[in-house]
C-alpha cells in the first residue's frame, strides 16, 4: 500500500517515516500559496523629511523601472506624516516630464494620506515573507548617531526604541541606509583600497562592528540581558506583571542583569523577543562626493566631504563602489 502511495522503500519498523514520505509524495502542490513580493519599508527618526522623501522617491523610481513594488514609508508620528504628504503634494503640483517620477510621487502621496498611511508595522504579514526595513539618514565613519538635513542627531538607541514602539517584526532585516553605517573607519583613505576590494578583504579594514551605527543598533534591538530588555519595555512588562520591579529585584539586577524572577523573564520575553539582523554600508550610499556630518564627544557638529570609490565602467569586473558593499555583524556575539 505504501509503495502505491509513492514510498519507494518503506521501512516496516519506522511507520512515522513512511507516513511522512507518503504525505510528501501525495501532497497537492497546487494548494501552496504563492510567495508574496518582498516587503520593503523605509522609516526615518527625524522631523525633517527631505532626506526621507528624496530616498523614498529615488528607490521608488528604481523599483518601478525594474517592475518591482515600491518601498513604502512608515511614519513615526502624525507630524512626520503630514510633512511628508505636504512635500509629495508640492512635487506633484510641479511640471514633470518624467512619467516614472510622477507615478512615484503619486504613490508616495497616497501612502502618506491619513486614510492609507502606515504608522506602525502591526499589519505586516511575516508568514510568507521577511520584511526589509530601511532606516534613513546621514552618517559618518564610527559615529553611532544619524543625522537629518538640518543636523538633527538621533542615536542608535533612540532609533531602536522608535522601531520597538512601531512594532518592528522580529524577523525583519534592518538596513541602515546611511553613509558609513557599517564601518568604523573611512575606507576611501586607505592607500590600497582598490586591491582590498578586488581581493574581497575590505571588511577586515572596516573596524569594530560595535563601534558603528549599524552594529550599535543591532545590539540595542537585541538586548541580551533581561535588565536591559526590561528597561526598554518597562511599561508593558509591568502591565503584564501588574506591578513594577521592586527594590529587592532592582538590587539583584544591579549585580546580575539576568537575576529576575522567572515570571518577569517570561513577561519580558513576551514583549521583547528579537532576532533582527542589521545591515550597514562600508561607504557612501551614493556615487560621487557626499557631505557627512558627525558630532564630537563634546557635542560639536562638524562636516566632512567623503568620496565614493569607483573603478571602471559598471559592467567591468573592476567596478566597485562603497555603496554597493554592505556589512553585517559577526555571527558569534561579543566578537569584533
Amino acid at each position: 500500500m505504501l509503495k502505491r502511495m509513492g514510498v519507494e522503500n518503506p521501512e516496516t519498523r519506522n511507520m512515522n517515516r513512511n507516513v511522512m514520505l507518503s504525505q510528501i509524495e501525495t501532497f497537492d502542490r497546487g494548494r501552496l500559496k504563492p510567495l508574496v513580493d518582498e516587503q520593503r519599508y523605509m522609516v526615518s527618526p527625524h522631523d525633517d523629511v527631505r532626506n526621507f522623501m528624496a530616498n523614498s522617491r529615488g528607490m521608488g523610481e528604481q523599483a518601478l523601472s525594474d517592475h518591482h513594488p515600491m518601498v513604502r514609508p512608515v511614519f513615526k508620528d502624525i507630524q512626520q506624516r503630514d510633512a511628508f504628504h505636504q512635500l509629495a503634494q508640492q512635487e506633484l503640483s510641479g511640471q514633470m516630464v518624467n512619467t516614472t517620477r510622477y507615478k512615484t510621487f503619486e504613490q508616495l502621496a497616497q501612502w502618506s494620506h491619513p486614510d492609507q498611511a502606515m504608522m506602525d508595522f502591526k499589519g505586516v504579514d511575516t508568514k510568507r515573507s521577511h520584511p526589509i526595513v530601511f532606516v534613513q539618514g546621514h552618517g559618518s565613519p564610527g559615529d553611532t548617531s544619524m543625522y537629518s538635513n538640518t543636523n538633527q542627531a538621533k542615536s542608535a538607541k533612540s532609533v531602536a526604541t522608535m522601531l520597538d514602539q512601531m512594532g518592528l517584526p522580529k524577523v525583519s532585516q534592518v538596513r541602515v541606509n546611511s553613509c558609513f553605517s557599517g564601518t568604523e573607519h573611512d575606507l576611501s583613505a586607505l592607500p590600497d583600497v582598490r586591491k582590498r576590494f578586488q581581493n574581497q578583504t575590505i571588511e577586515q579594514s572596516a573596524g569594530h562592528w560595535s563601534k558603528t551605527f549599524a552594529g550599535t543598533l543591532e545590539h540595542e534591538l537585541n538586548q541580551t540581558s533581561y535588565k536591559g530588555r526590561y528597561e526598554a519595555h518597562k511599561a508593558e512588562v509591568d502591565q503584564i506583571m501588574k506591578r513594577p520591579l521592586g527594590t529587592w529585584g532592582q538590587i539583584k539586577a544591579f549585580f546580575n542583569p539576568n537575576n529576575l524572577t522567572e515570571q518577569r523573564k517570561a513577561a519580558i520575553d513576551t514583549v521583547s523577543a528579537r532576532h533582527n539582523r542589521v545591515v550597514g554600508y562600508m561607504g557612501p550610499t551614493t556615487q560621487g562626493s557626499v557631505q557627512a556630518t558627525s558630532r564630537s564627544p563634546l557635542g560639536k557638529l562638524s562636516t566632512t566631504t567623503h568620496t565614493a570609490v569607483v573603478f571602471g565602467p559598471d559592467s567591468a569586473p573592476s567596478y566597485y563602489k562603497h555603496g554597493d558593499v554592505s556589512r553585517t555583524g559577526p555571527s558569534v556575539r561579543e566578537k569584533k
